[in-house]
């Protein structure tokens, strides 16, 4: 599981502005902090307070793969063979790779 946390201020008059942001992640390999500074130029003020949660749906993993134990690694190692659902998308990448290898060679 991996939880993220942040908040930012914004502020620009003119050609002068500046914008702080700060966020904490947190997962199972531990937590660092971000911050973010920066200036511009133009008009405008925001404020924003956003948040993530990433975790594993185990349960939702096993019913995709037609798998009764299955972790995410097996998934992201591609130990797995592909599902059957994932067959168009697979055929579609595969399509745009061969397209862009035939326009590499065209250069």
């Amino acid at each position: 599981m991996h939880l993220s946390v942040g908040t930012g201020l914004s502020a620009v008059v003119g050609t002068v502005g500046r914008t702080a942001e700060a966020d904490l992640h947190a997962g199972d390999g531990g937590c660092a902090a971000c911050y973010t500074y920066s200036s511009s130029k133009g008009a405008f003020v925001g404020c924003s307070l956003e948040g993530t949660v990433i975790m594993t749906l185990s349960q939702e993993n096993c019913k995709f793969y037609g798998k009764s134990s299955i972790n995410g690694s097996d998934i992201l190692l591609g130990s797995l063979p592909r599902p059957p659902a994932a067959a168009i998308l697979h055929l579609a990448l595969s399509n745009l790779f061969n397209k862009l290898d035939r326009y590499k060679f065209q250069l």
